[in-house]
């Protein structure tokens, strides 16, 4: 039986096609067993026919880069401690604890302290009132306003006078009078001829205010 070669025209045997691959295919077992590596790089050819052989292998993938390590943490620069001054100085001190009282056994270790009593409070001063002088009591009567006589009027006047300690009296001030006249006639009379005992604290004598009633009456 023959073939047709289509690439040639030519016809070829089946005996000596079949044949020919024998040979070639125990060729190429044996050059695998002996030398695997050898059949990647020797092309095979058969007869009609050519196996390419198997491609090269890839080279490796890049190795990646690595990262380079994260800096180191520099060390922060020392710094120097300042001096704080206490806003509460502590202030030294000893305590010397008080002895205690072998005798006794109650109370050990406990100071009796003695309490003073609340002072007296201050005593008041003593004092007296401004009096009039028994001997002097004829001059106190004012002498009547004529103006008041010839009118026919009497009349009534209160007065207060300030009574130094040598019993004189310094100042006369009115408090009421029905007329004017008869004051008058009562600040001048005070004035000049008044004479009192004076008021006293703890017996010593002081100025002091007092108030004085002088009455007018027409004589009969």
């Amino acid at each position: 039986m023959a073939y047709l070669d289509t690439r040639t025209g030519r016809s070829l045997n089946a005996g000596g096609l079949g044949f020919a691959v024998a040979l070639n295919g125990g060729v190429l077992a044996a050059l695998i067993f002996a030398a695997p590596h050898v059949v990647r790089e020797i092309p095979t050819i058969l007869q009609g026919y050519e196996v390419a052989p198997d491609p090269q292998p890839l080279p490796p993938p890049e190795t990646r880069k690595k990262s380079p390590p994260p800096p180191r943490p520099t060390a922060a620069p020392e710094v120097a401690p300042v001096a704080i001054a206490d806003p509460f100085p502590r202030t030294d001190f000893t305590f010397d604890p008080a002895p205690l009282d072998t005798g006794n056994s109650e109370g050990a270790g406990l100071i009796e302290r003695k309490v003073e009593p609340d002072p007296a409070p201050a005593r008041k001063p003593v004092v007296t009132g401004v009096k009039p002088d028994p001997r002097h009591a004829a001059l106190l009567q004012p002498p009547y306003p004529t103006s008041m006589i010839r009118a026919g009027l009497g009349g009534l006047v209160v007065v207060r006078v300030l009574v130094g300690a040598d019993g004189r009296v310094k100042a006369v001030e009115q408090v009421s009078a029905t007329e004017e006249a008869f004051f008058r006639a009562t600040r001048d009379q005070a004035l000049s001829k008044w004479r009192f005992k004076p008021a006293t604290s703890d017996g010593a004598p002081i100025e002091a205010w007092r108030e004085m009633t002088v009455r007018f009456v027409l004589p009969d």
